[in-house]
């Protein structure tokens, strides 16, 4: 690297990092006022059909070389047969489903608001 951009990767790193305490702290805030729904999403997925309440998908950066990061969110298909339940309906509709997503962001994979694209499987 030269000595130009040691300086330029220099600056972006504190911003970076205030970025992640700022989303972290944020999520933080939101997980707390959205707890009883995500408590309420979490036990209707349970017992409206069988299988766990969450999921994992996988999500490629846009940015940087677009390294794979997996976040979590409430499932909304059937767990064998891959159709979208009433319930899921519903969660995707009001975008309810993403708010698992928040702990992705306390644990420092994502910030808040960052571009991902999905990833076909």
């Amino acid at each position: 690297m030269s000595p130009s951009e040691d300086k330029a990767l220099a600056a972006v790193t504190p911003l970076r990092t205030c970025a992640k305490i700022f989303s972290q702290i944020l999520a933080l805030i939101v997980i707390a006022i959205y707890l009883p729904s995500l408590v309420v999403c979490g036990l209707l997925v349970l017992l409206t059909s069988p299988g766990p309440a969450f999921v994992k998908r996988a999500y490629r950066r846009s940015r940087g070389e677009g390294e794979v990061v997996y976040l979590y969110e409430f499932r909304t298909e059937c767990w064998r047969t891959w159709r979208e339940t009433p319930l899921g309906f519903f969660l995707r509709l009001t975008d309810l489903h993403r708010l698992p997503r928040l702990a992705n962001v306390l644990l420092g994979d994502v910030t808040a608001g960052e571009r991902l694209q999905s990833v076909s499987a």
